[in-house]
């Protein structure tokens, strides 16, 4: 009976060493080494381009000041998912594999899938920029640094998720979105994102080309709509402005060509360049500010929408520049 026992005992500590040594290979199988001979120790296929530049299964890496980045992909060649390796030996010497280069993957609409590393701390400008089939992003805990429009025109995306252990961003209440820790800011959503109601802004170009986002309603604790912000976002049909955004930035929604109707907070003081421009179905504007906002002559170019305003306050709208070039105003 104690022998039984023993084995009993024994067994999951003999699973558990396995699985250490398991753990292990994993480990190991994250840094790939280019032999002499020209072959990489994981199988991917190794191409070299020049002394500081290669490819690993058509991605292509650079090699950098003490790292390597990720710094393109083979246009004619790559397809399916982009396995990043934390970290690379290459003619002998031993690099991380720290970033990914400003326009690595722009345009590249063959990309499914991206495994990032925790070995990558920056994400460049345009890094992903209208990866439109790439429908789900994690961001490991080590990012410290997203460039501008990292992640903009990812038209497929339908999940986003940072790790909760970063702090320098986060997808609170599992938003599907990116967000400025320290900022409240909103720099990356997709079409299932839900916005925080702890989000003070949405970020410049937040959901630029968004093709698939249909509805819109931004919470009462955002003061201010970044410029671009759902630049071309086609597939929009309304959008509800919470009461709190006092600036609506350059851009905002220009070419929502599928926008019919759009509701203006309160407290909505400036709208800026073009926000409406090519809006060209929009038919009701709800605008609930009791001073007429300031305008330009192309922050409305469809005048033949109507235009909703708070009891009382028709007067003000029909002798404020711009808003009395509404044809048909009418009070709420």
């Amino acid at each position: 009976m104690k022998t039984a026992l023993f084995y009993l005992l024994a067994l999951p500590l003999a699973c558990c060493l396995f699985t250490a040594c398991g753990s292990d290979d994993d480990e190991d199988s994250a840094n790939v080494v280019i032999s002499d001979d020209g072959k990489a120790s994981n199988g991917m296929k190794y191409v070299a381009i020049d002394d500081n530049n290669f490819y690993l299964d058509n991605v292509m890496y650079t090699v950098e000041s003490g790292h390597i980045a990720v710094s393109g992909f083979e246009k004619n060649s790559f397809k399916g998912e982009a396995d990043i390796p934390a970290s690379i030996t290459y003619k002998g010497s031993h690099y991380d594999v720290a970033a990914i280069a400003p326009s690595a993957f722009t345009y590249c609409q063959a990309l499914i899938a991206v495994d990032i590393p925790t070995s990558v701390t920056t994400i460049g400008s345009y890094a992903f920029y209208y990866c439109s089939s790439l429908a789900n992003l994690n961001i490991p805990s080590t990012i410290t640094t997203i460039g501008d429009n990292a992640f903009a025109g990812c038209s497929g995306l339908t999940s986003i998720k940072v790790d909760k252990d970063n702090a320098h961003y986060d997808s609170r209440d599992g938003c599907n979105a990116i967000i400025d820790t320290k900022t409240n800011t909103l720099i990356a959503g997709c079409r299932n994102t839900i916005i925080p109601a702890t989000v003070t802004a949405i970020g410049k170009r937040a959901f630029a080309h968004c093709a698939s986002l249909k509805t819109l309603t931004v919470p009462g604790s955002v003061t201010t709509i970044g410029n671009s912000a759902y630049y071309e976002c086609s597939g929009l049909t309304t959008a509800v402005i919470g009461n709190a955004v006092t600036t609506i930035g350059d851009g905002a929604f220009y070419a929502c060509t599928s926008l019919t109707a759009i509701s203006l907070g309160t407290n909505v003081t400036t709208i800026g360049n073009g926000v409406f421009d090519r809006c060209d179905r929009l038919e009701e504007i709800h605008c609930k500010s009791l001073t007429p906002p300031t305008i330009l002559n192309n922050t409305f170019p469809y005048l033949s929408a109507t235009l909703y305003v708070p009891k009382g306050t028709k007067q003000a709208y029909q002798s404020a520049d711009v808003w009395r070039n509404f044809t048909n105003i009418v009070e709420e």
